[in-house]
């Protein structure tokens, strides 16, 4: 019981003093509306459900779902977090016919966004192959999306049909500054991943939040050449576990893929 109470207030601290970060740098007033103070304690929830579960580092079990002849999609986790943080969206998309799917980890031990990409080529060239040569979808929460834009603009997007990303910090984060490791300080607005945001040459959606306490300031997660949904009710974590995000999500799958086979 004392280390489930320790557990709770360590979590609290993780998530309110960021919060109070988001007020003070997006210099608004703290909102007490029951909209908010319900997204804050699902944001809370969230993270106590995901983080025992998705530290980067764990190991965890392989992650393929039954194939099908479905678009293969990759998933590709942000920072700190494993291929589990994507399970109940991997689950709804194979309940709508995704099933071809593929959630990884990123490299134990590195500490650089050039060697995550590395390993995300790595992985897109042999799924690709396993499905005939067929180019697969990314969707990315958080830095993955930087790693994703960073594989297209290194290897290019003969592999890749398109691109949906979450919480994706396109003009860096000011929470790098609370963080001792490189990538972190690689999405800082000055970085050059970072510093001007270019875009993607396959069709892209930007999913984002407006109560983000992660990306700071929150606009930095708009990415204005892309096709953006803007997400009002979650937070950071908490758009990973949004229903009206996996919608979306299932609605721009669905449109791409009408368009691809016309």
């Amino acid at each position: 019981m004392k280390w489930l109470l320790l557990y709770f207030l360590i979590n609290i601290i993780f998530i309110v003093v960021p919060i109070f970060l988001r007020t003070m740098i997006n210099d608004q007033p703290f909102d007490w509306s029951i909209e908010s103070i319900t997204c804050e304690v699902k944001e809370l929830a969230v993270c106590m459900l995901i983080m025992p579960l998705s530290i980067g580092w764990l190991p965890t079990l392989p992650s393929k779902i039954d194939a099908d002849d479905s678009s293969p999609i990759i998933f590709v986790p942000g920072y700190a977090l494993n291929r589990l943080s994507f399970w109940a969206l991997q689950r709804y998309l194979k309940t709508c016919g995704y099933g071809n799917t593929l959630a990884i980890n990123h490299p134990v031990l590195k500490d650089d966004l050039n060697e995550f990409t590395n390993k995300l080529a790595k992985t897109i060239d042999d799924f690709s192959w396993r499905n005939q040569g067929r180019p697969v979808t990314l969707i990315a929460h958080s830095m993955g999306g930087i790693v994703s834009r960073t594989y297209i603009e290194n290897f290019g997007a003969d592999k890749v049909a398109s691109v949906i990303t979450i919480g994706t910090p396109w003009k860096g984060t000011l929470m790098h500054r609370i963080s001792f490791t490189r990538h972190v300080h690689q999405m800082a607005p000055t970085s050059s991943f970072c510093r001007s945001p270019k875009a993607l040459s396959v069709p892209h959606l930007s999913i984002w939040s407006s109560r983000d306490w992660i990306v700071l300031p929150t606009q930095n997660a708009l990415h204005e050449e892309h096709h953006s949904h803007l997400c009002s009710h979650s937070g950071h974590l908490g758009m990973l576990f949004s229903a009206d995000i996996f919608q979306t999500i299932r609605n721009f799958l669905d449109q791409t893929n009408a368009t691809s086979n016309k």
